[in-house]
């Protein structure tokens, strides 16, 4: 059964099924190939505090939900922390990133979530695979780690909306964009931020409100996060005077 819609990342995204997918192995050693050309990814409230470091956070509507997502690259298609040998050059890697091939998707018409793979990954069966289920078909220890860790996610995910949701409904959201190139400038929007204003003129009530749910650290941490943009353009300056691979 494949979804409907697929999400960020992925291309073929079905219901992991015991029965069809029994035989199948999976070999992880591409590192993060699969999100090279991805320029932003949806990241969790927990993730704030390490993607603050290194990269942008800002806010991006997703169909009627507004989600958080570090940003990771100004350039179309040029994800610029994967390394040319596919690996993680930033101290902190997505959680997102790092789930895929694996992802819970709502169930049609039911409640609750099914777990789904992306049938495109080019790690699946693949030699020196891991399987995913057993010979009686139960799950590997490697998919039942990955089913936990997928299953974490998107509880912190649907925390993630709540704030969001919060934020948005206070007025605190503005669309935004960032300059960058020196003389012949270019732009990167698209994507929301907090407005400092607008979070300076919220009423007591409010500001105690977000104190007590622990949001305004998140807050500061998003604005704070901003200044990053800087660090983006040194290494998209960095990135496009490398000499091309033969």
């Amino acid at each position: 059964m494949t979804v409907t819609g697929n999400p960020l990342l992925f291309g073929k995204t079905t219901v992991l099924d015991s029965r069809k997918h029994l035989d199948w192995t999976i070999n992880q050693s591409g590192g993060f190939e699969h999100c090279r050309a991805s320029r932003f990814l949806p990241i969790t409230l927990s993730e704030f505090p390490r993607v603050a470091l290194e990269q942008p956070i800002v806010f991006v509507t997703d169909q009627s939900l507004i989600v958080p997502i570090g940003v990771l690259g100004l350039s179309a298609d040029r994800n610029l922390f994967v390394a040319d040998d596919g690996g993680w050059s930033g101290r902190y890697s997505p959680a997102y990133a790092r789930m895929y091939p694996f992802i819970l998707a709502p169930r049609q018409g039911q409640d609750g979530y099914s777990v789904c793979i992306d049938e495109n990954y080019p790690g699946f069966n693949q030699q020196q695979g891991m399987k995913l289920f057993d010979k009686d078909g139960s799950q590997s220890g490697l998919l039942q780690e990955a089913v936990a860790f997928a299953t974490e996610y998107q509880r912190q995910r649907e925390e993630s909306l709540k704030f969001t949701a919060r934020i948005q409904a206070l007025g605190l959201l503005e669309v935004s964009k960032f300059s960058f190139g020196g003389e012949a400038k270019e732009s990167v929007g698209g994507f929301m931020t907090i407005n400092r204003d607008k979070l300076a003129g919220l009423k007591e009530t409010d500001v105690m409100e977000l104190f007590g749910q622990k949001s305004l650290e998140l807050i500061h941490l998003q604005l704070a996060s901003l200044t990053n943009f800087e660090q983006l353009t040194l290494l998209d300056k960095k990135a496009a005077s490398a000499p091309a691979e033969n």
